[in-house]
């Protein structure tokens, strides 16, 4: 079975819709289904809004969107991969701030013609990723559509210190670090675009990716790391954002770090492109002091993450910039 006939099956899988339980019966549903274990919520599931334990630490809020046929298609994405998507992109952003997951919220925009089963598996899958970091899902909102299936997520995290990691505060002579390897995603999407399924490393990149959290926390506590964000657009538009005024970088592109399944697929000049420009990666991309480059190594290494150094940040208008072997997606351009 392909993996556009498989994923088709796994979709509409129940005879129940929501159309014929209404919208009470799917919150009795979620509120039993979710109850409240963590210690650091008052209030959870089932009344007018969460209540959340004070813990006199900064509070860091995000929130990401994601539209069918924009963002995933149900051709090629599961329930299951939905919501473990929806939560990891959010967490992700509290990672590339420094932040401990403490809390999620998730909203569903669903046609009324979607079935129970799939319903609970996208926020079964919500719950149970930010449960594995630490972050309880405590409410949300449900609303009927006509047209794609919307799931929103915001996140909350919490600063264990006064620092918080935060973007443009490169400084010259800063080298750029990533984790991970890259351009795995955006290959895994080019192949679910095709209809393939295979290689699964990168299929898996693209539908289940993996926020790193631990790095943040890590990198938080050392101030001689500057700049930090997530690689959710590709590493040459996001780390554009951690420069300041009359700054560029200057490319390390021989240690770029892309898996070898991705360069015998794709061959080295596209995985290049891939890397840059594919985007989905959600690896965080940073800049660290030089003295201190072999100190994050070292940390990092001892929890078993991965770092690579790719480039370091010089003064002026970059001269010659890598022509974009791959588009970058960008909302609202045609």
């Amino acid at each position: 079975m392909s993996s556009t006939k498989k994923t088709r099956a796994i979709w509409g899988q129940g005879q129940i819709k929501l159309l014929d339980v209404g919208e009470g019966a799917l919150l009795e549903r979620i509120k039993k289904g979710f109850a409240q274990t963590s210690d650091r919520v008052a209030v959870g599931i089932g009344d007018d809004a969460a209540v959340l334990k004070d813990t006199g630490r900064k509070s860091v809020f995000c929130q990401d969107t994601l539209v069918e046929n924009i963002d995933f298609r149900r051709t090629w994405a599961s329930p299951k991969d939905l919501g473990h998507k929806a939560a990891a992109v959010n967490l992700s952003d509290l990672a590339a701030m420094g932040a401990e997951p403490w809390a999620l919220s998730a909203s569903l925009a669903l046609p009324a013609a979607t079935t129970l089963k799939d319903a609970m598996a996208i926020l079964r899958a919500i719950h149970r990723y930010g449960a594995l970091f630490g972050a309880a899902l405590v409410g949300g909102d449900l609303s009927a559509t006509k047209g794609p299936i919307v799931v929103s997520v915001s996140a909350l995290g919490k600063m264990h210190g006064k620092r918080v990691l935060k973007r443009g505060c490169a400084r010259l002579g800063d080298q750029i670090l990533v984790s991970g390897t890259l351009g795995g995603a955006g290959a895994g999407l080019l192949l679910l675009e095709q209809g393939l399924n295979k290689p699964k490393q990168l299929i898996r990149k693209q539908l289940r990716p993996v926020p790193q959290v631990d790095l943040g926390k890590l990198l938080v506590e050392m101030k001689s790391v500057r700049a930090c964000t997530d690689i959710s657009d590709g590493l040459d538009v996001d780390a554009e954002n951690l420069l300041g005024s009359g700054q560029h970088i200057h490319w390390f592109e021989e240690q770029i770090p892309m898996a070898p399944v991705l360069i015998k697929h794709f061959g080295r000049e596209k995985s290049l492109g891939l890397a840059f420009f594919g985007g989905e990666d959600f690896e965080l991309v940073f800049t660290c002091a030089p003295k201190s480059v072999d100190e994050v190594l070292k940390k990092a290494g001892q929890k078993g993450i991965r770092l690579s150094v790719v480039g370091e940040v010089r003064k002026g208008a970059q001269k010659n910039k890598k022509a974009r072997i791959i588009s970058a997606y960008e909302h609202f351009r045609v």
